[in-house]
């Protein structure tokens, strides 16, 4: 969840429309489906309509005070339109990737360097992503310092957004962010309602997931009942594990052991007797606690018996 804006980023970027279309480096008339690029916008293009071309019948007239011809509709299934500059292909591209293995250690506003492609695109205090290739879940963000277009070498300083293991040697993919508004307030939007629910800073703790921090609390709370209950550390059982099916089995015995009953086939049981249906981790925990402590861990998630 906490990730979702920077995934949603990454996701545009990937776009068609923002990725230029092979025939951008063509100096042929010819026409598209719209099949092809199906999130491409008719828009005026760019290129000045040389000597001798006759425009195309089009949706709009040629602008005659700068020369410039319209992007044109012949029917609802084709688009056709004018190259007439060849652009530096070069000049184009906005995602690369390393030329080689590189093992990093992204800190917090810290800097990393990295060898790529020459003569890109790329120029100081252009956002910029970096993800390990094939495993686009391990990522920073960060900002280009600089850029050397001769030799390819790439500084990128100012990192956030650290999410993922980077213990190991990797190829990274490499991408300008480009400014998307709705991006921007879904971040904020994210980090204050992170704020407002778990009062955790998304900027200093990016990696916090709401769901594992739960799952380590309801490790506490059965824990702390096999000390008081049977002064036994439920942790040496060789299958321990911090995840929802080792801690189900463990609350079901302590169900099993003082009331008889298999919770799991009886999930109308309740000790407290006030109908809450037993059909989670999180009720088992907290019936049990209000039936032996008279506590709820709704309002007092640490408490400990012991």
């Amino acid at each position: 969840m906490n990730n979702e804006y920077t995934r949603r980023l990454r996701h545009m970027n990937k776009l068609s429309c923002n990725i230029l279309p092979p025939c951008h480096y063509d100096t042929y008339d010819h026409t598209h489906t719209l099949q092809d690029y199906p999130n491409y916008s008719i828009v005026p293009c760019n290129n000045p309509v040389g000597p001798g071309q006759t425009p195309i019948a089009s949706v709009g007239q040629p602008d005659a005070s700068n020369n410039v011809q319209l992007c044109v509709i012949e029917n609802e299934q084709n688009v056709a339109h004018v190259h007439n500059v060849v652009p530096d292909h070069s000049h184009q591209k906005y995602m690369t990737k390393t030329i080689k293995k590189y093992k990093v250690v992204p800190t917090k506003n810290g800097t990393v360097g990295f060898l790529v492609e020459k003569s890109l695109p790329f120029a100081p205090n252009m956002a910029i992503s970096c993800s390990i290739e094939n495993y686009e879940d391990n990522f920073f963000n960060g900002v280009i310092f600089d850029y050397d277009s001769d030799i390819g070498f790439l500084s990128i300083g100012n990192i956030d957004n650290i999410t993922g293991d980077f213990s190991e040697s990797s190829i990274y993919d490499i991408n300008l962010i480009f400014f998307d508004p709705e991006v921007v307030k879904l971040k904020k939007r994210m980090e204050m309602l992170y704020k407002h629910l778990f009062q955790v800073d998304l900027e200093t703790n990016p990696n916090y997931d709401p769901v594992d921090e739960l799952i380590k609390q309801y490790d506490v709370n059965i824990h702390n009942l096999f000390t008081y209950l049977f002064n036994y550390n439920m942790r040496i059982e060789s299958n321990y594990a911090v995840t929802e099916d080792f801690l189900n089995v463990q609350i079901n015995q302590i169900y099993q052991y003082f009331f008889n009953v298999n919770i799991v086939n009886n999930v109308s049981f309740n000790p407290n007797g006030n109908g809450i249906i037993m059909d989670t981790l999180r009720k088992k925990i907290h019936e049990l606690y209000k039936y032996l402590f008279s506590v709820d861990l709704a309002y007092n998630p640490i408490f400990n018996p012991n």
